[in-house]
């Protein structure tokens, strides 16, 4: 077992092979760490790499995403739908974030809330 963050991008392509495929399972290097070797799972990244549209992308990566879940070939670790930060009130960050942002390589110092905080961690 082994823990492991797999992003996907919003527009699954290729790169489903690496993670799915039957291919990838023996090779070094890829992200098949479950061994899947599943002929449907085959097929259906091959079509979702071919899809013609938005709407069979989306139907079609649903599809892969049932056939992973009833194969339990991971364990999801990770619900929350945002992402939580703690930080010191001296760091800011841009209101607007690339769309796939956590957020967490955008970031920037104000030096009067670092001096306050500077004071802050004397005190203690």
């Amino acid at each position: 077992m082994t823990t492991s963050v797999m992003p996907q991008s919003l527009n699954p392509g290729n790169e489903q092979a690496q993670f799915w495929g039957s291919a990838s399972a023996d090779q070094p290097g890829n992200y098949n760490y479950a061994g899947i070797k599943n002929p449907v799972i085959d097929a259906l990244v091959q079509q979702i790499i071919r899809a013609p549209n938005r709407e069979q992308l989306v139907l079609r990566t649903r599809v892969l995403d049932r056939l992973l879940r009833a194969g339990y070939y991971q364990i999801p670790t990770y619900g929350k739908g945002e992402n939580w930060f703690a930080y010191w009130n001296m760091y800011h960050q841009p209101k607007v974030k690339p769309k796939l942002s956590s957020g967490i390589d955008y970031w920037w110092s104000d030096a009067g809330q670092a001096q306050k905080v500077t004071q802050y961690l004397r005190q203690k």
